[in-house]
């Protein structure tokens, strides 16, 4: 992984599901907590310095601005249409933005879009996100739905005042989407994140769970589509543009994992890798240089697959549910001789996930006990011994994942979950 990165969110690209995957690879003291301009700009210059993987809704340009240093950057991008109605119907939902007044003011979704007061937010916006900077792009109304983060960030622009066309705001975007690190497409999540694993030479990252997804609403679109067309003729070239240099990389990652797949036509390549994710798998444990541990906690980078999103404890403990799938990974690389795996879990969502679990090692099945009756520590034999500096591939298999609000009385999270796990000691 880079040595720091910068997660440009673009309100209703998906964001809220990727950064519960994009923690994953990151220490939890590396991961700036701050993710509203106002509230990283009210920290101190240096903590806001001390930190290796940063995300929020801070344009493209922000973090020149709030650290005095550019950082690499990814971002996902949305099909335009898509992109207007999701903001619609999340502006419907919420009350923490300034549109507040022209929704109460407004009767349907073709009148609120042709409000002056929202037009700047439905007009390409993405192209603003990719080019905004408090110097030469201060395109903040474009860029912010929160009335602080607005308020603050006309204070770091008050010293300038550019002036920049569409056409010159296309241009910018699009240069910035070329030099990124990394970008997705929301509408190909799928190959978006084999993409961003092969890109960073990570794991293949497993199923992402899609949050805040807005529930089905049965509202006449029609008149709103046309005009959220016409507002976006420069987001639907770069969206063009997008998917043209998307085609381009997912080409040249298939080329370059060929030595880790199998090729029909060649017996020699029988005992290789079938998909593209597993061959993502099979590269990670070639070519990896991940550093030698004692145990793997969840304050820790993991790298793997099928983990929700860091959570603290009030002891200072970190945990993360398996799911949403029922196969859970991580790859380690023990700094000794390793007989067996101690793993600590202090919720489930069901006996079953406990009763059921199965864990193999490098493809083997470890014969697993369970001690305690909540929290439980769980030894799994792994038969032979794994060698030290050596990568193993970890693997906890459970019955499907349920949702949490179906085992936590009072709980709304809508996540599916398994297995609540601090640590992986061996």
């Amino acid at each position: 992984m880079k040595a720091s990165l910068y997660f440009c969110h673009i309100q209703k690209t998906a964001g809220t599901s990727l950064l519960a995957l994009l923690d994953r690879y990151f220490a939890a003291s590396e991961v700036c907590p701050q993710q509203r301009w106002h509230e990283l700009s009210a920290r101190p210059l240096a903590e806001r310095n001390g930190y290796r993987f940063y995300a929020g809704h801070f344009g493209a340009g922000g973090m020149r601005a709030l650290l005095g240093r550019d950082l690499p950057l990814m971002t996902f991008l949305r099909e335009p249409a898509a992109l207007a109605r999701s903001t619609y119907l999340h502006l419907l939902r919420e009350r923490d933005h300034r549109f507040v007044g022209a929704l109460k003011s407004t009767r349907s979704a073709a009148e609120f879009i042709a409000d002056p007061r929202v037009r700047g937010i439905f007009s390409n916006r993405q192209c603003a996100h990719l080019s905004f900077d408090v110097e030469r792009d201060a395109c903040g109304e474009r860029v912010f739905f929160s009335n602080d983060a607005l308020q603050e960030v006309q204070g770091f622009t008050a010293r300038s005042n550019p002036v920049v066309t569409e056409l010159k705001r296309f241009q910018r975007a699009c240069e910035q989407l070329k030099s990124a690190a990394y970008f997705g497409l929301v509408e190909r999540m799928e190959e978006s994140l084999l993409l961003f694993a092969y890109t960073f030479s990570l794991p293949a990252c497993g199923e992402l769970e899609r949050l805040r997804e807005a529930p089905p609403q049965q509202l006449d679109f029609s008149s709103f589509d046309t005009l959220a067309a016409a507002g976006n003729t420069y987001d639907t070239a770069l969206y063009s543009i997008a998917v043209e240099l998307f085609e381009q990389r997912l080409s040249e990652m298939r080329a370059a994992l060929k030595p880790y797949l199998r090729d029909p036509w060649k017996p020699w390549t029988r005992g290789r890798a079938n998909s593209i994710a597993a061959a993502l798998n099979a590269r990670f444990m070639h070519e990896s240089t991940q550093a030698s541990t004692p145990s793997l906690a969840m304050r820790d980078a993991l790298y793997g697959a099928g983990w929700h999103r860091r959570e603290t404890l009030e002891d200072g403990r970190c945990f993360r549910w398996t799911g949403p799938s029922a196969m859970a990974s991580a790859f380690v690389r023990p700094n000794t001789p390793v007989a067996s795996l101690q793993l600590e879990v202090i919720d489930v969502a069901s006996a079953a996930h406990l009763n059921d679990l199965r864990v193999l090692c490098d493809g083997q099945a470890a014969r697993v006990h369970i001690h305690g009756c909540g929290p439980w520590s769980i030894t799994a034999a792994v038969g032979a011994r794994l060698k030290p500096d050596k990568i193993a591939h970890v693997e906890l298999i459970t019955p499907a994942a349920l949702i949490h609000s179906s085992h936590h009385a009072g709980s709304r999270d809508p996540r599916r979950v398994g297995l609540a796990v601090t640590e992986i000691r061996w």
